[in-house]
């Protein structure tokens, strides 16, 4: 299994948003900006792989390596911007000078199977691709191919309300508030 996970840089930014409130938490689809006076730190969706595992062909064991079905993992990247944040139309302001009194990491198992053509209507296929808890146990009968273990994301505890700030389902973009 590979892992994508918070490198210690990202950690330690984590470690300051707990301790230095930010000015104001914006949020859009693509990311999320933790605003301060001289800089701002950014929350964003970074594609860390791609592959292509192909498809079964009904009742045999081969598959194609040139298949059209591309598969990716996302996980979420933080960065500290040393520029002045300056806020887009599509920006959302989520909240001003409030203390963060915790952070927690979401982590997710991403797990790939081969694709099947549907029977019904070859020109479509189905496949087993799922996210899970890391902690849960997976069904065993199922054909794995990939796993991956990804820090997508964190939830920012303010003093009446938590902040969402993960991908949702292994797309590209982040859950909404």
């Amino acid at each position: 299994m590979q892992e994508y996970l918070f490198s210690k840089q990202e950690l330690n930014l984590i470690k300051f948003l707990k301790t230095e409130t930010p000015f104001r938490i914006w949020s859009d689809p693509i990311e999320y900006i933790f605003e301060y006076v001289d800089f701002y730190i950014a929350l964003q969706i970074k594609c860390v792989k791609s592959f292509n595992l192909g498809y079964i062909i009904e009742g045999n064991k081969n598959s194609f390596k040139d298949s059209q079905l591309t598969q990716y993992v996302l996980k979420a990247k933080l960065e500290k911007v040393n520029n002045k944040y300056i806020s887009q139309q599509a920006s959302k302001q989520l909240s001003a000078n409030e203390k963060v009194n915790e952070i927690s990491v979401v982590r997710t198992l991403l797990y790939f199977c081969k694709y099947r053509r549907i029977k019904e209507n070859p020109t479509y296929y189905e496949g087993d691709s799922y996210i899970s808890n890391p902690d849960f146990e997976l069904d065993e009968k199922l054909k794995i191919e990939k796993k991956f273990l990804a820090d997508i994301g964190i939830v920012v505890h303010l003093n009446n309300r938590n902040l969402n700030c993960f991908i949702m389902e292994n797309d590209d973009d982040f859950s909404t508030n």
